[in-house]
């Protein structure tokens, strides 16, 4: 996901090296079955959490902190039982997003927010999250020396790990219980325990990792909608280089006619798109189909590596739009190369 759309995604939130050398791998759980600081330990009905403190590994010297964040959730859990009456909203704001944006962003500004309302459902997917969160993490571990075996950053990165919205029936069953952002050196998952695949969540994980390669490569943000879907076009051919079989509704291609549309709507707004109209380059309208931004982006770069096979993975990343569309089919196409 882009940190230009980063209020959209915090909306979100609450909606919901060298190839030859042998990866280093060190894991470090820091959260034992019983932690010896009482003040940690998180309880509710009798189910206390396993794990409240970070996983910390490190590949090829480059550093992760895997957050499990279920103790604010149950705290908001808490609340709400003790206090029926008082305001969802307020209370998810309290408890677990404002502490979460203060912690990362040094503010509590963000997008609306819409708290998961199904409590009973919300405490069984923190306790099954909880009971499967050692899983989680070996898939993410797997999945980051994959993606770091394709070549290195240069910054520690945190990856927090929240319970999916229950409430969110359609999206957790579209998205294979796997929801994921990403900004500058941070990671967040949403995941429901129930739902989620290996494949999604191993898949993710790598898409994720191509987008901090992109932002630390790319400190500044896009002005070009053309770069708005190559950032999730490249994170896509990224991700299916490592895991090939994958495939989702968002990596699948446009048809001739859509495509001739999506690149019509693209080149109308080209350098002067708005917030909304991001939101309906992945969203769809009565134009474009849903995911058209990841779908034009993964075909644009798709055909520019099948071009220029010699061009490594490194190479492609670090490379501006009119550099990408001109060494593919696409390169008459857009409005301004």
């Amino acid at each position: 996901m882009n940190r230009i759309v980063l209020i959209i995604l915090l909306g979100l939130l609450v909606l919901a090296g060298c190839q030859g050398e042998e990866t280093q791998k060190v894991t470090s759980p820091t959260t034992p079955e019983a932690p010896e600081d009482e003040g940690h330990v998180k309880e509710t009905e009798g189910y206390t959490l396993k794990h409240t403190e970070p996983t910390y590994i490190t590949i090829r010297d480059q550093e992760f902190e895997v957050v499990p964040a279920f103790d604010s959730t149950l705290d908001y859990i808490e609340f709400m039982e003790e206090n029926p009456l008082e305001s969802k909203t307020e209370a998810y704001a309290s408890k677990v997003v404002n502490p979460f944006r203060q912690e990362e962003f040094g503010d509590t500004r963000g997008g609306d927010v819409r708290p998961p309302k199904n409590i009973d459902a919300l405490r069984k997917s923190v306790q099954k999250l909880d009971s499967s969160y050692e899983e989680i993490v070996h898939y993410i571990e797997e999945s980051l020396e994959k993606s770091v075996e394709r070549f290195q950053l240069d910054r520690p990165t945190k990856i927090y790990v929240f319970p999916f919205n229950p409430d969110q029936l359609s999206l957790i069953d579209e998205m294979d219980g796997v929801l994921a952002h990403t900004t500058d050196a941070l990671v967040w998952f949403e995941i429901d325990p129930e739902h989620y695949t290996e494949e999604a969540l191993s898949y993710t994980m790598a898409h994720e990792y191509h987008h901090l390669a992109y932002y630390e490569m790319h400190p500044e943000r896009p002005v070009d909608l053309v770069e708005e879907a190559l950032v999730e076009g490249e994170a896509d051919a990224f991700a299916e280089g490592i895991y090939p079989e994958a495939e989702f509704p968002w990596t699948r291609e446009l048809t001739k006619e859509e495509e001739t549309e999506v690149i019509n709507w693209v080149n109308e707004r080209r350098y002067t798109y708005e917030g909304e109209d991001l939101v309906e380059f992945r969203d769809g309208n009565e134009r474009i189909p849903k995911w058209a931004n990841y779908k034009i982006g993964l075909m644009i770069i798709q055909d520019f590596i099948k071009n220029n096979p010699d061009v490594t993975v490194e190479e492609w990343t670090k490379m501006g739009p009119e550099e990408i569309l001109k060494g593919s089919r696409f390169a008459d196409d857009f409005d301004g190369v």
